[in-house]
């Protein structure tokens, strides 16, 4: 009479002593007097154990029940006697059905004998409850038995799953775009290295797209930050939809992105296939706010060669993107041969460009600046040129955008700071010390906040007069550097400008007339004049709008009592046509080309200014326009 036998407990002990209690009730082995005991301590165990117990007969079928199991399914212990448990403590989309409930037999080497089950259960009303079962095979008088013994681990289970949706929206955090939802730098880089391995295992080919938005910063600054952002949530789309299942897009900051793309077939081909379906998507214009966006991309294409490692890929890439950037925009580019060779030039440049900067290697020459009223020398611009020991002069047209590259141009800067100092020096002592000397100040070096103390030590140890020193900045100071990147907003460039200014130091707007800054900031900007760029005086001579241009400038910077530059002078004709529009200075190879400092020390005291502006500049001169 299994309805008589005591209670079994989920604690191993008390299901054992159960169980023997059973074995010993049967056979007789004990005296009544103890089995009595044992019942009576058995009972009130199981009666006042929170855990729900049962004995099942092997097909499943419940022989008891203690009181917590009946509480816990809410049903009475005597519903289930008799019963198996499956028809009514699962819920339907998990309930076996008739024929295999009839059908069910424990098997004791089954997994669930040896480790914890959890289910989700219904209770008799209908609510559900994750319980957590355990199972252990017994011998009962001969036959084989299930005690199993379960508890109410809802609460267990709800703090699980609650960690790990913290897990995934910390995982999410760390590895995802919160704006996008694409992958970040990290997540790539992971990515990336997994998918190296395996390309260099299976020989299968990867490639690699780094895309950058075009108009990006222009929808920015026209719309503000929010158009912006729904530029870049559009481009993450658009990547999104050009991508197989097994790609992966990643905004790696900004409006730059990545695409790395596993298992390529053919390549280029299929690379440059998905490059141009990038580019199809991208160029057509969306609806926001009711107004309609456009935008663009540059995309610049590799794929993997062995060795490579994650930060060797990107670069190739990035190599092309630079370039489609430098020749328009808008395109495309794959990482060829050609490409490679330049890319390792430029590296074996840059490496020992770095070296020439550490080193002092770097040489310095001077440019005078000629008065056009009298031809008079009135100053000298310091021009920095690289002597490569092989590969002879290097242009700094060339060098200059790889000292930005590797953020060597504050380095730069400052040398340049001290070639100017010292050419002041030496000309001072050479009886020239009315002439001031200029030296050109990088975007980089204009966000040093230390640059005016930087410079207002350097004067003073040299003992110059602030007024000595003049700082060329270029015009496209107030643009960005690259993509929507600034290291200055145009607020901070005038800011500094002005710390310039009141330290006593003039300031010149160099390569001025090319269209970034244009004339409505000179009211704004405490420069003390301007240099017209070398394209604006080689096309007055022929072009109606330059010359017209060139008139602004001047009249302009006139009334803001600003004086004029002219550089890139190449003839007297220029230099007569310059005086007559107003120019006050000019400097080019019609008076001089730049010059190592002892060659000027030389040139110098030879140079006739009166006998030079006799001849180059008063001819055919308006003299109404010479005070």
């Amino acid at each position: 009479m299994f309805s008589s036998l005591p209670p079994l407990l989920v604690l191993p002990v008390l299901l054992a002593g159960l169980v023997a209690m059973v074995i010993m009730i049967r056979r007789g082995a004990l005296s009544v007097l103890k089995q009595m005991r044992d019942l009576r301590a058995f009972k009130i165990v199981a009666e006042h154990a929170n855990d729900g117990m049962l004995l099942q007969r092997m097909d499943g079928t419940i022989l008891w029940c203690n009181p917590a199991y009946a509480r816990l399914l809410g049903r009475p212990r005597e519903f289930w006697i008799g019963k198996k448990p499956q028809k009514w403590v699962f819920p339907p989309e998990i309930c076996p059905s008739d024929a295999e409930i009839a059908a069910f037999r424990y098997d004791p080497e089954g997994a669930y004998f040896r480790e914890f089950t959890i289910y989700e259960n219904l209770r008799g009303d209908g609510s559900r409850f994750h319980s957590q079962f355990s199972l252990a095979a017994v011998d009962v008088a001969g036959e084989q038995m299930v005690v199993l013994s379960c508890r109410d681990v809802s609460e267990e289970v709800a703090q699980t799953k609650a960690l790990e949706r913290a897990l995934s929206q910390l995982e999410q955090a760390v590895n995802f775009d919160a704006l996008t939802g694409l992958a970040n730098r990290r997540k790539l880089l992971d990515v990336l290295e997994t998918a190296l391995a395996q390309t260099e295992a299976s020989g299968a080919k990867l490639g690699l797209i780094h895309v950058d938005l075009d108009k990006f910063k222009a929808i920015n600054d026209t719309h503000g930050h929010a158009a912006g952002d729904a530029v870049l949530v559009q481009a993450a789309a658009a990547l999104r939809a050009c991508l197989r299942p097994s790609d992966l897009a990643a905004r790696i900051g900004g409006d730059e992105f990545i695409v790395v793309l596993p298992h390529l077939g053919a390549v280029p081909d299929q690379l440059e296939m998905i490059a141009r379906r990038i580019l199809d998507h991208m160029t057509t214009p969306f609806q926001w706010c009711g107004i309609e966006l456009s935008y663009g991309a540059s995309l610049g294409l590799a794929t993997a060669a062995p060795g490579d490692d994650p930060e060797e890929l990107i670069q190739k890439a990035d190599f092309a993107l630079y370039e489609v950037k430098a020749s328009g925009r808008g395109d495309f580019l794959y990482f060829d041969a050609a490409l490679d060779d330049k890319k390792t030039e430029q590296k074996e440049l840059s490496d020992a460009l770095t070296l020439a900067i550490r080193d002092g290697q770097l040489l310095f020459h001077y440019q005078p600046v000629v008065s056009l009223k009298d031809a008079r020398i009135v100053g000298v611009e310091t021009l920095v040129r690289w002597h490569h020991p092989e590969r002879g002069l290097v242009t700094p047209a060339k060098f200059l955008p790889l000292a930005a590259d590797i953020g060597l141009l504050t380095q730069l800067d400052e040398t340049a700071l001290a070639a100017a100092i010292t050419a002041r020096q030496t000309l001072s002592r050479a009886g020239f010390d009315q002439m001031h000397v200029s030296f050109n100040a990088s975007l980089q070096s204009l966000a040093d906040p230390q640059l005016v103390d930087r410079m207002t030590w350097a004067a003073d140890a040299a003992d110059l007069d602030q007024h000595q020193l003049m700082v060329e900045i270029l015009e496209t100071a107030f643009l960005p550097t690259k993509g929507s990147e600034r290291l200055l907003e145009g607020a901070d460039v005038r800011q500094q400008i002005s710390r310039l200014c009141a330290a006593g130091f003039d300031v010149l707007l160099d390569d001025f007339g090319t269209g970034y800054a244009g004339l409505s900031h000179l009211a704004r900007l405490d420069v003390t004049g301007v240099k017209v760029d070398r394209s604006l005086v080689a096309e007055m001579g022929h072009s109606t709008s330059a010359a017209q241009v060139l008139s602004a400038v001047v009249d302009l910077a006139c009334k803001l009592e600003m004086m004029v530059i002219a550089e890139g002078v190449e003839d007297a004709g220029q230099a007569r046509v310059l005086h007559q529009a107003g120019c006050h200075l000019a400097q080019g190879y019609a008076f001089s080309p730049p010059l190592p400092l002892p060659d000027l020390l030389d040139w110098l005291p030879q140079y006739d200014p009166q006998a030079f502006y006799d001849h180059h500049i008063a001819l055919r001169a308006d003299s109404s326009r010479r005070a």
